[in-house]
């Protein structure tokens, strides 16, 4: 089972970030590894994840071409679930990490909900 976590300013999706401000943060978070110009997945040390930056919008429609995206307004993880709350933590850490670095919020699939900040 697959649970994500979006990360974006809002539900309409109306600020975005240059994708290579993203990217030089996410290239220094030892949770992740490059796997492409602008995706990652779990390092060694970390459970798995799929990590995409793309530019979206409100409709839920996304952009994902790493080499024309200029710039992002939703950053997504793909994580692994079991339906346990305890193992999903570490991704939970994660995400905030990344929303607040850029004082964006996290929408959960799981909640269906926003879940950061509380």
């Amino acid at each position: 089972m697959y649970r994500y976590l979006s990360i974006r300013f809002d539900s309409k999706y109306s600020e975005y970030l240059t994708a290579s401000d993203v990217d030089d943060f996410l290239s220094g978070c030892t949770e992740l590894k490059k796997v492409g110009r602008l995706d990652y997945e779990n390092s060694d040390n970390f459970p798995w994840v799929c990590l995409a930056i793309v530019f979206g919008d409100e409709y839920g429609y996304a952009q994902h071409s790493p080499n024309m995206i200029e710039k992002v307004n939703q950053i997504e993880l793909i994580c692994s679930f079991n339906g346990a709350d305890e193992p999903f933590r570490p991704y939970q850490r994660l995400a905030e990490k990344i929303s607040k670095r850029f004082g964006w919020e996290i929408y959960d699939s799981e909640i269906e909900g926003l879940c950061y900040p509380n």
